[in-house]
């Protein structure tokens, strides 16, 4: 379920949420994401976080999203 502007966006995963705050800040820090899934997929995460991460599979939605909210909680942005 989505909902709001882009840095209100949230994702819900099951019992977990994704923020479009969160995978903004996971967008300045691609290195995770670079490290996990290659350049080419970073670089497409970046382009536009929440419809490239909509579009994911769960199972890399988890990972995203964990690596998005892990980001945050660090205040890596």
């Amino acid at each position: 379920v989505a909902r709001g502007s882009l840095s209100t966006h949230t994702l819900q995963l099951g019992n977990e949420t994704v923020t479009g705050h969160e995978l903004l800040v996971l967008k300045k820090t691609s290195q995770p994401l670079v490290d996990h899934f290659g350049h080419e997929f970073a670089t497409q995460f970046a382009q536009d976080p929440i419809t490239f991460f909509a579009a994911l599979p769960r199972p890399q939605q988890q990972v995203v999203g964990a690596m998005a909210r892990n980001a945050a909680a660090a205040g890596l942005h």
